[in-house]
């Protein structure tokens, strides 16, 4: 599927998470960041909103446990 590049920066630790991912699902990391970003966008805003909220809190393993709650 032909589409639009975008670009983001993230932690060491997400990048190398997405890495292992792809590995895995044998997949390309663009692949994964591209599923991300549909499922991220079929959100409804106020979803959207709340997880943009949680990511402005507390340490990354609060807001690990948080996110881990609401999936």
């Amino acid at each position: 599927m032909a589409g639009k590049t975008v670009t983001a920066s993230v932690s060491e630790d997400i990048a190398e998470s997405v890495a292992l991912e792809a590995m895995r699902e044998e997949r390309s990391p663009g692949q994964i960041a591209a599923l991300a970003l549909r499922f991220f966008m079929a959100l409804p805003r106020d979803a959207r909103a709340s997880m943009n909220a949680l990511d402005n809190l507390g340490t990354p393993d609060e807001r690990r446990r948080a996110f881990n709650e609401v999936a």
